[in-house]
């Protein structure tokens, strides 16, 4: 049985497509006689490509309360802003269903029918954000890569209590992760130090900072940090000898 956003997308008359965006994200994309209207990301949840596809067909069911759920009810809510503004031919029908939304997909369409073109309209811009959360005594993170209005629609079925939010440029991903392997590393007094000097050689003045920032977040003493990954000939030149 087909989930309930995905039979109202289609009487509308359009289809839906998935793409792999990222490590662990997907791009489930509204499709109007073959055009992309709009594209809503979603997490895999560490399911195959093959088996999403199953659950949107309706060959596997979708259980309310998840991540695929979560993006089909706004990627829904999309398609009834997309039928109403662009006056097709299914407008009226969009209209009537739009009156079943609730409290918040009906305020997000309302608000976005009632805006105004502006002259030019700068895009908005994608972020990385690094979102910390709880669930019962768990503590966990979890990233998202996209726009502002992108991570609060993800947030709506997000599994978890947020405890904060950090944003940064996408470029920083890559060094945000490492800083935080390099943290794990340290913690547990793992991984090849050869390799982590390297890195945190390689890092520029915002990777250092950044670093510096987690070490104190952490609890870690700086010049024990230090001087556990200083270089190994730089030691053995201060060892006193006999």
């Amino acid at each position: 049985m087909k989930y309930k956003s995905v039979e109202r997308i289609e009487e509308l008359g359009y289809g839906i497509t998935i793409k792999r965006s990222g490590d662990g994200w997907i791009d489930i994309k509204l499709c109007n006689q073959g055009e992309e209207a709009v594209a809503v990301k979603c997490r895999t949840n560490a399911e195959t490509m093959e088996k999403i596809r199953a659950r949107i067909s309706g060959e596997i069911g979708i259980k309310p309360d998840t991540y695929l759920s979560g993006a089909l009810d706004h990627l829904y809510v999309n398609a009834l802003l997309h039928t109403i503004k662009n006056d097709l031919p299914l407008a009226d029908v969009a209209k009537d269903m739009a009156y079943t939304l609730n409290e918040n997909d009906s305020r997000f369409l309302a608000d976005k029918l009632n805006e105004k073109p502006a002259a030019v309209v700068a895009p908005e811009p994608e972020l990385f954000y690094w979102i910390k959360a709880q669930k019962g005594t768990v503590q966990f993170s979890n990233e998202f890569v996209g726009t502002e209005n992108g991570l609060q629609q993800y947030l709506k079925s997000y599994q978890g209590e947020v405890k904060g939010i950090e944003s940064f440029p996408v470029e920083f991903r890559d060094d945000h992760r490492e800083i935080e392997r390099i943290i794990r590393c340290f913690k547990s007094d793992s991984g090849d130090k050869s390799q982590i000097r390297e890195s945190i050689s390689n890092f520029d003045d915002t990777a250092k900072k950044r670093l510096m920032v987690r070490l104190k977040e952490n609890e870690i003493n700086v010049s024990d940090f230090q001087d556990r990954y200083k270089n190994d000939d730089i030691k053995k030149k201060h060892k006193p000898t006999m």
